[in-house]
């Protein structure tokens, strides 16, 4: 159960990274309309769909990978949420910016989307079920 409350949360911190800047642009821009709330709803539904099934998809097998070879640390898990968030799109990215010789931009993509990975593997962390953590709970309590 834990796992999953870990792959939910993971998936969520990302989206709200997106959508609370969108959010505040949208009620700086345009300060009395009324559909702010829809335009942001349907931001927040597409990243958050999409920063879920890249947990899903790269991220979950990932984690079972790294624990079945016991490579399962906090470098690795933040490694390797860097690699599952920056790849996907950034290989979408780099095919249409080579064309146009925009290097930097390939760059700027991969560190956008490893950041947002980053991010999810931080709370993935975080909230992971820890048999020693639950162990240090009980001892405090």
């Amino acid at each position: 159960m834990r796992l999953i409350i870990a792959f939910v949360l993971s998936a969520l911190a990302p989206t709200l990274v997106v959508a609370v800047p969108y959010l505040i642009d949208q009620f700086l821009r345009y300060e009395l309309d009324e559909y702010i709330a829809i335009r942001t709803g349907k931001v927040f539904i597409v990243v958050f769909v999409y920063s879920a099934l890249h947990a899903a998809m790269l991220g979950l097998p990932g984690y079972m990978i790294l624990k079945a070879l016991g490579r399962l640390n906090r470098l690795s898990v933040y490694v390797g949420s860097f690699i599952v968030g920056a790849i996907p799109m950034s290989v979408m990215f780099t095919v249409e910016a080579w064309g146009r010789n925009k290097a930097d931009e390939v760059v700027l993509m991969l560190l956008i989307f490893g950041g947002m990975g980053l991010i999810g593997g931080i709370v993935f962390w975080g909230a992971k079920p820890n048999k020693k953590q639950q162990g240090d709970l009980r001892r405090l309590c």
